[in-house]
Order: structure tokens, then C-alpha cells, then sequence
């Protein structure tokens, strides 16, 4: 009698196709993740004269942090620039010294406070809610129609102030509104006017400046959830560029702790990178190949990390790091 080295027959066979399988699944992401850092950017395809007129750049939320250092990345690789923002000294101030600095460019002004959104039933009872101070979105168009514009950063965004880290009850409503009107609904009516200007001058870009914030970070619950859908709408209006054949590439830049902005400047450090550092990094994932990436590489291996953990182990972490962040605001009070 004869006994098989296998008590079931094809099990070896079986688990070795799975054990390759995982493996080249492993391998693969990993050459994925590594390639998506080593890639050259294909921001250059952008600066391109259209009809003899050459290429211009709208960021928003251009006075300070990555916003200001993206003007000067985008001036010093050849674009004009449309600086925006809602005082109009410090974008006079901005652009004075961009002239300085980049005397070959052409620079603009856009003045539009992005968290006057108008909009139906906010904090008002009738049908549309629209004032003088909302953003005039027929305006905005009619000042950027004669340009060569061929990329659109919307950079401007923020969470609320005194106390930034708050549970969403503590925020009276008005300051709910405004936040999401800042971080979700002005660059989303930007993209849907300036959309059909941007397929004129195709190819075209569209970077959304996002938040590792959107994996949930307690106690910024209204700025959270806005960078979730604005990072949700680069994924989809980058499919329906490409369904309805349009060369206007769209991609969603999602950005973790970052120094030299508005609300710190601690020193730099590896997982806090000086806004420059930022800007360079969210430029060169331009042509990447995906529409939302994490854009400085050590925010990504943060990101990896958290994800390697085991659920109740990242839930306890993001807590950890939330109260932390509660703690010292309240503590530099």
C-alpha cells in the first residue's frame, strides 16, 4: 500500500499559487509606491503658449504658507501668476516682491473672500442667500477670460480659529458654514466655471490642495469632512475629463503637518516639512498617473504606517494624536 505525500490532493500546489499571489501583490505595491516619489513631474506640459499667449497660473490663497510658496515654485519654473486673496495689500505686498524677484513675469490680483459663498438657506430663511460681499463668480471669469490659463491650484483653505480644535457641537453654526464654504464649496464653484476656459487651453491642470485631516482627525470635524469631498471631487472630475476626452488633468494633493503657515512655525522636520518643501512636493506628482496622492513622500510612510496597524491600535492613535493637539492649543492660550 501506497500512501500520497499529500493528504489532500492539489493543497501544496494551492497554497503556493496563493503564497505567490500575496507576494506579487506585496511586490507590486510597493513598486507602485516607491515609482509614484521617483517620477519627474510633468508640470512643463502646462507651459505652453495658446494663440501666442503665454501660460498663465490662478493659486488661491496665495499671501501665505504653501499657497505663497507654490506662486514662487510655479513663477520660477515660467508661469504667470494670478495671485488671489481677500486683502488686497498683502497680495499687493506678494506681487511687489514677485516682481522683484521674477521681472520676466506677468502677475495679477484676484480679491474674493472664498468663505462668502453664496448659497440657498444659509443662515437665512430665503430661497438664495446672496449678498455684496458673496463671491462674484461671473466677475472671477470675466477677469481670467483673456488669459492663457492652463492651471488652477486651489490651495485656499483652513480650519476655524480660537479654538481650531473644538467637537463639531461647540461651533455655532455660522462658523460651520463658512469653513466649508472656504474648503469645499468656493473650489468647487472655481473648478465648475473655470473648467470650460481650462479646456480651451488644454492640455490643462487642476491641483486640489487636500488633508491627511480626512482620516478622521477628532476635534476638526467641519474642516475634515470638507478636504474628504474635495479630494471625492478631484477623483471624479478627473474621470469625467477623461470619459468625455478633455486634456484637463485633475489631481487632489493630500498634505499632512507642514511648517511656515499661518497656524504654526515650529522648526522643520522630517514629518514637518517647511511650506516650500510642501509646494515642491505637491508639484512634482503633477502627471502621476492617479488623481489623489499623498504629496510629500514621509507624509505617505506616516499614512502607511497608520494603515499597517491593526483598527483598534490606529483608532487609539488618532485619538492620541487629536487630544495632544487639543492639550497645547489650549496650553499656548
Amino acid at each position: 500500500m501506497s500512501f500520497s505525500s499529500d493528504p489532500v490532493p492539489g493543497l501544496s500546489v494551492t497554497l503556493k499559487t496563493v503564497g505567490i499571489l500575496v507576494i506579487s501583490y506585496y511586490l507590486y505595491s510597493a513598486a507602485s509606491f516607491v515609482a509614484l516619489y521617483l517620477k519627474p513631474s510633468k508640470l512643463p506640459r502646462y507651459l505652453h503658449n495658446t494663440d501666442g499667449r503665454s501660460a498663465w497660473a490662478l493659486v488661491t490663497g496665495s499671501t501665505s504658507g504653501i499657497g505663497k510658496s507654490l506662486v514662487y515654485e510655479l513663477a520660477e519654473r515660467g508661469f504667470n501668476i494670478v495671485v488671489h486673496g481677500r486683502n488686497e495689500e498683502k497680495c499687493a505686498k506678494l506681487v511687489e516682491g514677485l516682481r522683484v524677484s521674477f521681472p520676466a513675469r506677468e502677475f495679477r490680483i484676484l480679491i474674493a473672500d472664498a468663505e462668502r459663498v453664496a448659497c440657498s438657506n444659509c443662515q437665512k430663511n430665503d430661497a438664495v442667500a446672496r449678498d455684496e460681499k458673496s463671491v462674484d463668480f461671473d466677475a472671477v471669469v470675466s477677469s481670467l477670460e483673456d488669459l492663457n490659463l492652463t492651471v488652477l491650484v486651489n490651495n485656499a483653505g483652513g480650519g476655524p480659529r480660537d479654538p481650531t480644535f473644538a467637537t463639531l457641537d461647540y461651533f455655532p453654526e455660522q462658523q460651520v458654514t463658512s469653513t466649508v464654504c472656504l474648503n469645499l464649496f468656493f473650489p468647487m464653484h472655481l473648478m465648475n466655471r473655470l473648467i470650460p476656459l481650462l479646456k480651451r487651453n488644454s492640455p490643462a491642470l487642476i491641483i486640489n490642495i487636500g488633508s491627511l485631516s480626512d482620516v478622521g482627525i477628532p476635534y476638526l470635524a467641519p474642516y475634515s469632512a470638507s478636504k474628504v469631498s474635495l479630494m471625492s471631487l478631484s477623483t471624479v472630475v478627473a474621470r469625467e475629463m477623461r470619459i468625455e476626452g478633455h486634456d484637463v488633468e485633475v489631481l487632489g494633493v493630500r498634505v499632512g503637518a507642514v511648517t511656515d503657515v499661518s497656524h504654526t512655525s515650529a522648526a522643520a522636520s522630517f514629518a514637518m516639512p517647511q511650506a516650500k518643501t510642501m509646494a515642491k512636493a505637491a508639484l512634482s506628482r503633477v502627471g502621476c498617473g492617479r488623481s489623489n496622492v499623498i504629496g510629500y513622500l514621509p507624509h505617505a510612510l506616516q499614512a502607511c504606517s497608520l494603515g499597517w496597524l491593526p483598527g483598534w491600535a490606529a483608532e487609539r492613535l488618532i485619538e492620541k494624536v487629536a487630544v495632544q493637539q487639543r492639550d497645547e492649543e489650549m496650553r499656548q492660550k
